[in-house]
């Protein structure tokens, strides 16, 4: 029980950090360290903690991988359109 309440509250806290760098203009590659975290990670945890097998490591990795960056895109999107929306505007 403890253990799901702490991993829902892991993968929550990973979203919100990749929600947070994913919107950076500035620095459009801060959203990728999430990501690249999240697969050394997996990495980690397949080569030397044995939590998973081959398949469920593959698709957790793959399924996280795909949300974080889609997560990261989105953020990044919206933030440039907004920023152009609003030099339109100034103009």
């Amino acid at each position: 029980m403890v253990d799901s309440v702490i991993g829902t509250l892991l993968i929550l806290v990973i979203a919100g950090l990749q929600y947070i760098l994913g919107g950076s203009v500035r620095f459009k590659y801060s959203g990728a360290i999430i990501p690249i975290l999240f697969a050394l990670f997996m990495l980690y945890m397949y080569l030397f903690a044995h939590k998973a097998g081959f398949w469920a490591f593959l698709v957790i990795l793959i399924v996280g991988e795909i949300l974080l960056l889609s997560i990261w895109d989105n953020r990044y999107e919206t933030r440039q359109r907004k920023l152009s929306h609003a030099q339109t505007h100034k103009n």
